[in-house]
Formats: structure tokens, sequence, C-alpha cells
């Protein structure tokens, strides 16, 4: 692709028409595989051409763009339903995490966006869930108890 693309007649073109001539491609060298953008400018007099390593852009722009995929994806999937209060997207990998919440999933999951240990972190959570639905039944009962002594006492 690159050898088709950078020819003379075709970098002459590109630089009357654009007033420069510009291709990302990836490069396989010594460095190994990797992004490069090969750039030309004319003065008039002479054509100027630059080659620079853009891997790491160009691998920045690739992970935001699969982060704005997955951010559709869940914003579909909870318009459907309002059932959901989180979607956890998992690297079986390494465990890591993303969180996409709803704004019911707020108040039960808390800030938590992510992070590197999934079943750790589920694990720590579903605790403190049951250990606060086990107060708020203990709560309920009190309340219950004080109901009934008070009935008791105004009869």
């Amino acid at each position: 692709m690159f050898r088709e693309l950078c020819t003379k007649d075709n970098i002459i073109k590109q630089i009357a028409e654009e007033g420069f001539f510009s291709i990302t491609y990836r490069a396989d060298d010594e460095m190994g595989i990797r992004y490069v953008n090969f750039k030309a400018e004319s003065n008039n007099r002479q054509i100027i051409i630059g080659v620079n390593s853009v891997d790491k852009q160009v691998k920045l722009q690739q992970a935001f763009k699969f982060l704005k995929e997955e951010r559709t994806i869940f914003s579909r999937i909870a318009a459907l339903s309002e059932d959901f209060f989180a979607i956890y997207t998992v690297n079986l990998e390494d465990d890591s995490y993303t969180v996409y919440k709803t704004v019911m999933g707020e108040r039960f999951i808390g800030e938590n966006e992510g992070g590197d240990e999934f079943k750790e972190d589920i694990r720590q959570a579903l605790e403190k869930l049951i250990e606060e639905s086990k107060m708020n039944n203990k709560i309920q009962i009190a309340i219950g108890l004080w109901k009934k002594l008070f009935e008791s006492a105004m009869s």
C-alpha cells in the first residue's frame, strides 16, 4: 500500500491540491511493527519530507474508539431496560473491569468506575450489601418491637 501511494507523481499531485501529502502506515523495521506518519510539503523550490513515529497516538485513538463503542452499547442496553443497575465488562485475562451504571445503580454501587480485581471487589461489595441488609432487617424488627411496646403501653 505504501509503495502504491507514495509515488513521486502522487506526492506532487497531492501537494498541489491540498498543500501537503500525509499518510499513516504500519512500518516493520528494526524497532518492530509500529505506526509511522510520512508527511511531505513544498516551499515551491523543494519538497520537505518528515517521518515520525505516531504509534502511541494511534494506539490511544484506537483505545478511545473502543471505549466510545462500549459506552454506546451500554447506553442502548440501558435504554431498553430500566431494571439494570449496572453492567460490568470484565477482562478475563487480567481480571480488570469497567462499570457502566444507570442513575439508580449509582446509589447501589457508588462512585466505582472499574478496577483491577473484579472478583475481589465484587466479593467485598456483596459482603457489604449483605451486612447492610442484615442491619436494615434488625432495625425493622426493633421498630416493630417499639411499636408493639408503645401500642400496648397506650392501651
